[in-house]
């Protein structure tokens, strides 16, 4: 990982709510801020740990709510004891040094974590520094990991027990209610149409990519796993617009349907370099938001707290 840079992925978090042995459809359910709020404060998350396999830990080595931004961020970790042990080159004395790891140790990572409630109270904003293995799903099992530790400490909390929508009270004249269970999960934030892009920017080029096996023809024991073609403008060719780039692909593709895949390259607004991939089959539909962004000062990759400069440089993109 180039301790200057980090690739950030967008995502959109959710928080589910079913209701427990109750014939209720639509149940009512805290704000996804809410059980973020209790889960900071009751659970008390810094340090937990979860050993995935035998050969992987994850640990929360860091977890915050910025009360003023109402952001929630957090730090995970995960060691890997398969992973590689790391060597050193001096570029003076060209002399080689590894970090010498031992069978009980693995390769820590750190990854960094922004989330955003929204206006929809059940849904946030996610942004997840990329390069240490913690994935949007790993990051699910461990919300929903938390969250089950919440309801074994505050099952008789209200968010844990929601208001019976018919208004009816007991005996005591307290009003009856019914158990909910909360699941967190997650979808790829989507970014901006192809329309948007070259209509903003400028088209750079886009690779076809073909996936699926075939015979490599100069050996029988090897095969094809992938291939692609590479495209870019003529000179002085104007500009690409997205409703030529679409037709151009999709009379390609007619004829050669193994190309199921085009990572397109472009140029935004501002004059940064981008890319993004998409299906052939829907260029209509908007891709994947990513970015990398530079950081004011190298941070290594991995931290035990919280680095503020990569925060400040997550936090602008919201």
């Amino acid at each position: 990982m180039n301790t200057k840079e980090r690739t950030i992925h967008f995502y959109d978090l959710e928080l589910n709510v079913v209701a427990i042995g109750a014939e209720i459809k639509n149940p009512s359910s805290a704000s996804i801020a809410e059980v973020l709020d209790l889960i900071t404060k009751q659970v008390n998350p810094k340090g937990a740990d979860q050993v995935l396999k035998k050969t992987i830990m994850i640990e929360i080595a860091d977890w915050k709510h910025d009360a003023k931004k109402n952001h929630y961020n957090i730090l995970i970790n995960q060691a890997d004891r398969d992973a590689s042990d790391v060597a050193f080159k001096d570029f003076k004395k060209k002399t080689l040094r590894k970090g010498n790891k031992t069978t009980d140790e693995g390769i820590d990572k750190s990854a960094h974590i922004v989330i955003k409630p929204s206006d929809d109270n059940r849904k946030a904003l996610m942004l997840i520094t990329m390069g240490a293995g913690v994935t949007a799903t790993l990051l699910k099992r461990v919300l929903n990991m938390l969250l089950r530790a919440l309801k074994s400490q505050q099952k008789d909390h209200e968010i844990f027990n929601r208001p019976d929508p018919s208004g009816a009270v007991d005996q005591k004249g307290k009003p009856l209610t019914y158990k909910v269970k909360y699941s967190f999960s997650w979808s790829a934030h989507q970014g901006q149409l192809l329309t948007q892009a070259l209509a903003n920017g400028a088209f750079v080029g886009m690779d076809l990519i073909a996936d699926g096996t075939k015979t490599f023809d100069a050996a029988p024991n090897l095969e094809i796993e992938s291939h692609s073609i590479s495209v870019r403008p003529k000179l002085m060719s104007g500009p690409v617009t997205a409703a030529s780039l679409k037709n151009a692909v999709g009379r390609f593709v007619k004829t050669r349907q193994e190309f199921t895949t085009m990572r397109l390259k472009y140029k935004d607004g501002s004059g940064k370099q981008r890319a993004a991939s998409m299906s052939v089959d829907h260029l209509d539909e908007a891709f994947t938001r990513k970015e990398t962004v530079k950081l004011s000062m190298p941070v290594e990759q991995q931290q035990t707290n919280l680095s503020p400069i990569v925060l400040a440089a997550m936090q602008k993109l919201l």
